[in-house]
């Protein structure tokens, strides 16, 4: 589902034949969107500038390629694809043309081993991956070559699953740290942590105008007949939808004779009979009743809009003159034609732009600054008209910035002569042969500043072919090296995995997914027998986090239960998985052990109350009342936070019905209702109720069934003197 007009509101895209959609990317040259199904081995595409009935729904690669492939990047000008595949014993990342052809191999093993997240720095046109495995970070040009490791081996790299770039910063996500990193893209150095405690974190994509530019052989839409894709050196290549077939360069329905119907859809027997829920179109192809009278072209002959009467829109919603669409109150006079004809847009009286403030033609105010900035900011391209003659623009910029000289824009002193065009006229790029650096700089032969430090210390760092900051180098410090892990581990598996008979360690995930992914099968031991590949349906993560908490163990719900219940001879999960391969597993001596509560690890008994703490959860040091042991504090939690295992979580989820805390302290005491928080976990602004006086607010809290609330929540102006709650 993808968010439509700027509202809260959505449309499915695809809602069958799916199992796991692992990754999507959007080819904005040619209006279509790239989608990744793990489950099905299979990389489809669909259009998202038609509305019928399944979009054209293509596969352009399928099992006979891939095997558990997981992220996909575009390269629309250059007619490329890149996506990475996770399947054992053969893991690789991989590039083919738009359309499938032309398959390559860029990386295999031993290079990767759980490649996972893929994206394209447009700008240097290299390809960035991360290996959830090997945990790094790796960079190379679009042939595959050139490649080197950003990040390798580092606390914040200990399962990265999706990475994204935009000028100088990388950004990546990681599932053990729940956080979300920036770094410098080329070095890795300047490692930032945006923001922590985010559990089931996946995909990341980083949206700005710069990154959707260009154009090639399918822009424009007028190419092909149904699919248009782009290949490398300017070439292109027509296909069908997966329902049709290609002949002599056109689509047909199955058999080869007769044409599709505007709407990709083809001729239905015409004795077949409609459910009465379905309308019967001309053609003879049944359509949901739903779709009658609606405004768009279902049937494919239009006889699903024939002899519509005038359509009635509900009382709280507006009316479009021409097409009778309905619309909602909210899209009145927001300056965004959301009518074909624009009558939502007509009759508005719209509030005067304050000083300083540029009009735009819409009616919408922005700011002067925003004015000839290279950026739509109006909407309809009027801030960027006429920018040469009738605009007044910047002729100075403040402290740290670059002027460009045509259009005037403020740019980072650090993007000059950095190698990269920032401004339109590239004027941050001339006239750096007079460049100087920092005295805590280098500068190399091309002008370009990098760190001292970064001076014979074995890279490349001056960029293109310029090698001179290690010339004349008498030792040249090489990085370290770091030795291979060991391919099979022999002790425990972290707590996302499923640990083989043959002791190796595999995605939970992968069990039970009739693919023999340990090697001695053990993954696949005590299964029910998978009919198809459309009755198997991967585990369901829990809403509240993918991924379980350290020392804790994943059932195939997506439960989490503690370590220490794994092998007790107790089925905790649904399905009793905890309890399943437990030969060997760890028990501990009741005579002469103590059991530590998080990861069931033994000590022996004597150390129980001796002051020191032995277990990770410090279980053996609890309820000692003759020792004089100090308690170790917990974090000291802000307003709307309650302390839980030395982390903060939000007051809505004590007695929230699931046990968050390893001692269950959240969920004590609930009968009464007394703890019981409703509390505000997402809020935000309709971007398109904005204007220069008031802004329109939407928030999110979570509800149990049966509540009515007596009051709506209440909110403040953050630092405003008045404190006043609203």
């Amino acid at each position: 589902c993808l968010g439509k007009d700027n509202t809260n509101t959505s449309e499915i895209l695809v809602e069958t034949d799916l199992s796991s959609v692992e990754g999507m990317a959007l080819d904005w040259m040619s209006n279509m969107l790239y989608f990744v199904d793990g489950i099905k081995s299979r990389i489809e595409v669909i259009r998202t500038d038609i509305d019928h009935e399944g979009r054209m729904r293509h596969t352009v690669l399928g099992p006979e390629v891939l095997r558990k492939p997981r992220g996909i990047a575009l390269h629309p000008a250059a007619g490329y694809m890149y996506w990475t595949d996770w399947a054992v014993g053969d893991p690789c990342v991989s590039r083919a043309s738009l359309d499938g052809s032309g398959v390559k191999r860029l990386f295999s093993k031993p290079d990767v081993e759980w490649p996972n997240g893929i994206t394209i720095d447009f700008i240097a046109e290299r390809i960035y991956f991360v290996d959830a495995h090997e945990d790094f970070i790796g960079s190379a040009d679009l042939d595959g070559k050139q490649f080197r490791k950003i990040i390798h081996n580092k606390e914040e790299t200990t399962h990265p699953f999706a990475v994204a770039v935009f000028k100088d910063i990388m950004y990546w996500d990681d599932w053990k740290q729940n956080a979300l990193y920036s770094a410098d893209k080329d070095h890795g150095v300047s490692i930032r942590a945006i923001d922590t405690n985010l559990p089931g974190l996946m995909d990341l994509k980083v949206y700005a105008h710069s990154l959707q530019e260009g154009s090639n052989r399918c822009s424009g839409g007028k190419t092909c007949s149904h699919l248009c894709f782009a290949r490398p050196d300017n070439q292109s290549s027509c296909q069908c939808p997966d329902a049709l077939e290609l002949h002599n360069g056109e689509c047909y329905c199955p058999g080869g004779t007769v044409k599709p119907f505007a709407n990709g859809t083809c001729p239905e027997d015409k004795n077949k009979k409609c459910s009465p829920d379905h309308f019967k179109c001309n053609n003879d192809l049944c359509i949901p009743k739903l779709w009658q009278c609606d405004g768009d072209n279902d049937c494919g002959d239009f006889s699903d809009e024939y002899h519509c009467k005038a359509m009635t829109c509900q009382q709280d919603q507006f009316q479009c003159k021409s097409s009778g669409k309905c619309i909602s109150p909210d899209w009145r006079c927001d300056y965004d034609k959301d009518c074909e004809d624009g009558s939502d847009e007509m009759n508005c009286t719209y509030v005067d732009c304050l000083k300083g403030q540029f009009k735009c033609a819409n009616n919408r105010c922005i700011s002067q600054r925003f004015v000839c900035d290279m950026e739509d900011d109006c909407r309809d391209g009027s801030d960027e008209a006429n920018c040469s003659s009738t605009v007044l623009l910047p002729s100075s910029c403040s402290a740290g910035y670059f002027l460009c000289t045509s259009p005037h824009a403020c740019i980072p002193t650090s993007w000059r002569c950095d190698g990269e065009k920032d401004c339109g006229d590239n004027s941050d790029e001339i006239g750096c042969e007079t460049n100087s650096c920092e005295s805590w700089q280098f500068q190399c032969d091309n002008r370009r500043c990098i760190f001292k430090t970064w001076q014979c210390d074995g890279d490349y760092d001056c960029g293109g072919n310029d090698t001179s900051d290690e010339r004349n180098c008498q030792t040249t410090v090489q990085p370290p090296t770091i030795p291979p892990r060991p391919q099979l581990p022999t002790n425990q598996c972290t707590d996302w995995m499923f640990r083989c008979n043959n002791k190796k360690c595999i995605p939970y995930w992968w069990k039970c997914d009739s693919v023999n992914d340990c090697g001695d099968n053990s993954d696949e031991t005590g299964c029910d027998p998978i009919t198809g590949p459309t009755s198997y349906v991967t585990p369901a993560p829990p809403s509240q986090s993918a991924v379980c908490q350290s020392h804790q163990f994943r059932c195939l719900n997506g439960d989490c239960i503690q370590d220490s219940w794994v092998c007790d001879n107790i089925k905790d999960c649904d399905q009793g998985e905890d309890e399943e391969h437990c030969h060997g597993g760890v028990t501990c001596d009741s005579k002469n052990q103590f059991k530590c509560r998080q990861d069931g690890s033994c000590i022996p008994l004597r150390q129980v109350c001796d002051g020191i703490y032995q277990c990770p959860d410090y279980s053996d040091e609890m309820s000692c009342s003759n020792s004089n042991v100090p308690v170790v504090a917990g974090p000291s939690c802000g307003e709307g936070l309650f302390p839980c295992d030395n982390k903060c979580l939000p007051m809505a989820m004590m007695c929230d019905g699931h046990s968050d805390c390893v001692d269950e302290s959240d969920e004590r005491d609930c009968n009464n209702n007394t703890k019981k928080v409703y509390q505000v976990l997402r809020f935000g602004i309709e971007d398109s109720s904005k204007n220069a006086t008031s802004v329109k607010l939407f928030w999110w809290l979570p509800m149990s069934a049966g509540v009515v609330f007596e009051f709506l929540p209440a909110y403040r102006v953050a630092h405003s003197p008045q404190s006043l709650w609203f």
